[in-house]
């Protein structure tokens, strides 16, 4: 284990660590790389789309414009939290 300073702040943090824990700035190691979550990302982009998609229905005059719209909003702040 060897310690290696934080990018961010100076701190000496360990080379096994995720992220440095005064700042919390995250540390990518040998061989490691820092990636956001294509999951959460992808879950944002079907839950605007649904919000459209709903939306558009509504405009239409069909009355589970709102219910789409309803889901989506709900896909959306669940993708957003889940990161």
């Amino acid at each position: 284990m060897a310690l290696q300073a934080c990018n961010e702040c100076g701190s000496s943090v360990s080379s096994k660590a995720a992220s440095c824990p005064r700042c919390g700035n995250p540390i990518a190691g040998p061989g490691m790389s820092v990636q956001a979550s294509s999951a959460g990302r992808r879950g944002k982009i079907a839950g605007f789309l649904l919000i459209l998609i709903g939306m558009f229905i509504a405009i239409a005059g069909n009355p589970l414009g709102g219910l789409v719209c309803f889901a989506g909003f709900a896909v959306f702040v669940w993708a957003r939290f889940k990161d």
